[in-house]
């Protein structure tokens, strides 16, 4: 299917240009899949705010709670890149978990890379 406001056996310049587009792009709203995308599938501003809100409120309720004698747990709201940072570093932490008990058993085995430690004195300048 070809682009009506581009086809190149008409014409050599397209009827839109790429300023134009950007300004377009500009418009849509934060909630579009382009602006979404363009934020690497992460929150609007704000769908960050609504979600401090609504965590604000869960660790609220759940202070009353702890005060009167209750014991609730909230389930804070976290945004994909939020999750995804989450997951990395319980990964990471797994990982160093793992390598020190491999330590304290005797099971350790170096990695097959070569690692190159420089001193900050050695830099090429």
């Amino acid at each position: 299917m070809q682009c009506k406001a581009f086809d190149p056996l008409i014409d050599d310049e397209p009827l839109i240009s790429s300023r134009e587009i950007l300004v377009f792009v500009e418009q849509l709203p934060d909630t579009s899949r382009t602006k979404t995308a363009m934020r690497e599938e992460d929150w609007s501003e704000q769908e960050y705010i609504h979600a401090r809100i609504a965590n604000e409120l869960m660790l609220s309720r759940a202070d009353y709670a702890a005060s009167q004698g209750s014991k609730m747990s909230p389930n804070v709201i976290l945004s994909p890149a939020q999750r995804q940072s989450r997951d990395e570093d319980r990964a990471l932490q797994s990982e160093l978990h793992h390598m020190m008990i491999a330590q304290m058993t005797g099971e350790f085995v170096p990695p097959a890379r070569d690692i190159e430690f420089r001193h900050v004195d050695d830099r090429e300048e």
